[in-house]
């Protein structure tokens, strides 16, 4: 009797207490959930986390960089007593310089923005402000106020190198001279055409100058030539028409990659001169189905349509030049070609060996077109790029001009600061529209 009471006991035990225990919908599947009190955010030091613009901790010669403290409370910021920021250098494991804020913030803290719950820097982390030596760093960036003591600093990965000069873009042939653009493949990189201008005796022939300057290659940048002996050169409303021998095509029929870049250099060459837009090939005479690997001469070539965005090299450290770069299928060219511009990467994939122009703190706020006109509003960090260095700042209009005008129906740019016109910025006057320079990469200065 006392056993069966006991028994009903436990049973009205377990019942009352299984009642108040969630059941997995596949009865095995049991998950135990304890939620601790939330402390209040001021006790916690992960109320603040450091953060920056580019995202990305590896930079490569940097200049402008803003730099964030951000908060999901941004009343905590009245409580911050010393924006003020550190800066220290680290190669080696060893810490080669300490800087602080007066040597490198060039403006800052703003205001905390009641929405995103930031304060923004702007910081100068070019190799000229930072005064260090070719070579890669680890760079630490913090605050000194007490309150933010505990937070984890900003910690990136810097390399700096010192930036080859760039020869402008230019109008000018010399009198009694004419500028012939040539494109080459760079030997050890063979990814890109490297279009160069050499100027030479006018000619009244200058589709036979241009191949025949091809065919010499580039000794001051040590291009091979790229392309076979041309017998012949006929011209038939727009279309170039060139003469072939099957014995000077047999290194090209049996090497893809050689056979790829005679095509292109030759196309991107002579479609680059005025009136002609079209190249056919004919081999000892007549029409041929193995000619570059596999090409017909049946198939009329004509130059890449897409837009291209100019990239700089800097080749074997001595000279940095202008690389075109397509860019396919891009819905938005005039968002994409700036993007490019300032990251050296499409479609988030970066381009090998080439650099961005422009720094990554300019934005494009927006843009507007007039017909033929492009204006573009940039952000104001703008008037800070490579203050020492005139050249760059150039080649950052070069690249600017070459690019946008690469879209078919502009061919003028206008570029604006915050909705202001400049007067002067890489010894040009910017308050009136320019057009993409006539002679890129200048061979000799």
């Amino acid at each position: 009797m006392f056993r069966s009471i006991f028994n009903l006991f436990l049973i009205s035990i377990i019942c009352i207490t299984s009642t108040t225990i969630p059941i997995a919908k596949n009865g095995m599947d049991m998950n135990f959930s304890f939620h601790l009190p939330k402390l209040p955010a001021k006790d916690s030091p992960a109320e603040f986390v450091y953060a920056g613009d580019p995202d990305t901790l590896d930079l490569e010669n940097p200049s402008g960089f803003r730099l964030y403290v951000r908060s999901a409370e941004p009343q905590s910021f009245t409580g911050i007593t010393d924006p003020s920021l550190v800066l220290e250098v680290f190669q080696n494991d060893q810490m080669v310089k300490r800087l602080t804020s007066e040597n490198f913030v060039k403006a800052g803290p703003q205001n905390p923005d009641p929405v995103d719950g930031k304060l923004t820097y702007a910081l100068d982390l070019s190799q000229q402000n930072l005064n260090l030596p070719d070579g890669t760093y680890v760079v630490r960036i913090y605050a000194r106020a007490e309150e933010l003591k505990k937070v984890e600093p900003l910690t990136l990965n810097i390399t700096y190198s010192t930036i080859s000069a760039y020869i402008p873009a230019t109008d000018r042939t010399g009198q009694g001279m004419m500028g012939l653009t040539l494109y080459f493949p760079i030997a050890e990189d063979m990814q890109y055409l490297v279009p160069i201008t050499r100027f030479v005796k006018y000619s009244r022939a200058p589709l036979r100058a241009t191949i025949e300057n091809m065919r010499k290659g580039s000794d001051v940048f040590g291009f091979l030539s790229p392309i076979p002996e041309v017998k012949k050169i006929q011209v038939r409303k727009g279309m170039a028409i060139l003469h072939l021998t099957s014995d000077d095509l047999n290194r090209y029929n049996q090497n893809p990659t050689d056979a790829d870049f005679a095509v292109k250099s030759l196309v991107t060459t002579l479609t680059a001169i005025p009136g002609i837009n079209q190249v056919k090939f004919l081999v000892d005479g007549k029409e041929s189905d193995n000619i570059f690997y596999g090409k017909s001469t049946r198939e009329i070539f004509t130059s890449n349509p897409h837009p291209k965005v100019y990239l700089g090299l800097d080749h074997q450290r001595k000279r940095l030049l202008l690389v075109p770069v397509p860019l396919e299928n891009q819905d938005q060219p005039y968002e994409s070609i700036f993007r490019t511009l300032k990251t050296g990467e499409i479609a988030g994939k970066k381009l090998s060996n080439l650099m961005a122009p422009i720094p990554q703190d300019i934005d494009l706020l927006n843009y507007t077109l007039e017909g033929n006109r492009l204006t573009l509003n940039v952000s104001k960090e703008f008037l800070n790029a490579y203050p020492n260095r005139p050249d760059l700042q150039k080649m950052i209009l070069d690249a600017i001009a070459y690019s946008y005008t690469s879209i078919q129906g502009i061919n003028q740019i206008k570029i604006l600061v915050e909705n202001q016109p400049v007067d002067a910025f890489g010894n040009m006057n910017l308050s009136t529209y320019f057009k993409r320079p006539l002679f890129i990469n200048p061979e000799i200065q």
